[in-house]
């Protein structure tokens, strides 16, 4: 006896685009690895009959990875349904071929997510990345869109979540998934560091857990630069869910559990230098996490209306990748890294900016 055509239908777009645990996980720690499996695992079934290999190639091409903004043109995609039926995410490697050309996504009718990959052989600055009004390098977009599952970006400053807000305004769903993130004490970006074992993730049951600024908490607003993420995400009045995955190099002195959304330091991003220094002082710690808690609930400053969840998980990196990652970061002259050297100050200037 045949199955259901629905039912068959079923059973392969689960196979094909529900990853287990090991092409998961290789997707976490290895940007640009796709998550489906290999065609073989697939292709007898294909050449079945006409029924079975339209149902075959509907679930392969449900998920379409490109290598370069060309692979997007019509004569490069080998069947039509692939952007007028079948696609709904489309899984993109940015590399250095792919410098100031746009994706153009025009025609993709049913496309949901985007995941967008940093793969290069070096850092980026926001000239090779941004487009001239500070987007992603995204063309033709559609309102079907809302989900975003952005992996390496070398420095995740403010100024990518703004991008993100500028180039798509109806995300439900944010993913990013690097090694570093932003401190808003320093207002750098680094590998986060816990006292052994470390955390393994950490969920907020609402908007609090996103990076924030200790200077517009201290109300000085220098630059637009460093707003914080909930600030920069704002517009995205549909975003329910973020999903922050990071490094965790497991050196640090910064204590913090699996799971402890109730950490009396409210962790958010701070980097270990930051913390094992200022935290040293008991009134310094306590206004800190004081201002940040009541930042949060005050209705009057911005934030993504909409947003239930903020996640962080954190996979292990050794102290090879960390040295890797900087020699990377050293190569870059973006914007951001001028950010972060014009605003890091000296600890004593931090302090004072809290107690005012």
């Amino acid at each position: 006896m045949t199955l259901p055509t629905e039912l068959l239908r079923e059973v392969v777009l689960f196979l094909l685009n529900e990853p287990n645990l090991q092409t998961l996980q290789a997707s976490l720690e290895g940007f640009g690895v796709p998550v489906k499996p290999e065609w073989e695992i697939i292709s007898s079934f294909s050449i079945c009959s006409r029924t079975f290999r339209a149902l075959a190639l509907e679930g392969w091409f449900w998920t379409l990875r490109v290598k370069h903004p060309e692979d997007l043109v019509d004569e490069s995609l080998i069947f039509p349904e692939i952007k007028t039926s079948w696609t709904r995410e489309l899984h993109c490697v940015f590399s250095e071929t792919c410098y100031n050309v746009l994706w153009n996504i025009d025609d993709f009718k049913h496309l949901r997510k985007i995941r967008f990959d940093l793969r290069t052989s070096r850092a980026l600055n926001d000239s090779e990345l941004l487009t001239s009004d500070r987007r992603l390098p995204f063309s033709n977009l559609t309102s079907t869109i809302t989900e975003l599952d952005l992996r390496g970006s070398s420095w995740p400053s403010p100024f990518i979540t703004q991008s993100i807000s500028n180039t798509f305004p109806s995300l439900k769903t944010l993913r990013m998934r690097q090694g570093m993130i932003w401190c808003g004490l320093c207002h750098t970006c680094s590998v986060p560091q816990f006292k052994e074992p470390g955390p393994e993730f950490i969920v907020y049951s609402d908007i609090r857990g996103l990076p924030v600024s200790l200077s517009y908490l201290g109300e000085i607003y220098l630059h637009w630069l460093q707003r914080h993420y909930s600030q920069t995400l704002s517009s995205l009045s549909n975003l329910q869910s973020i999903h922050l995955t990071v490094g965790n190099l497991a050196s640090g002195e910064t204590i913090l559990r699996t799971g402890d959304s109730n950490n009396d330091i409210f962790w958010s991003g701070e980097c270990d230098s930051c913390m094992a220094l200022l935290y040293q002082d008991d009134t310094f710690r306590q206004q800190w996490v004081s201002k940040k808690q009541s930042f949060l609930d005050n209705p009057e400053f911005l934030k993504p209306p909409q947003l239930e969840k903020v996640e962080w998980v954190f996979w292990r990196l050794t102290s090879e990748d960390v040295h890797e990652y900087w020699e990377e970061i050293s190569d870059t002259e973006g914007d951001d890294e001028a950010v972060g050297q014009q605003t890091h100050g000296n600890n004593d200037e931090k302090q004072d900016e809290v107690s005012t």
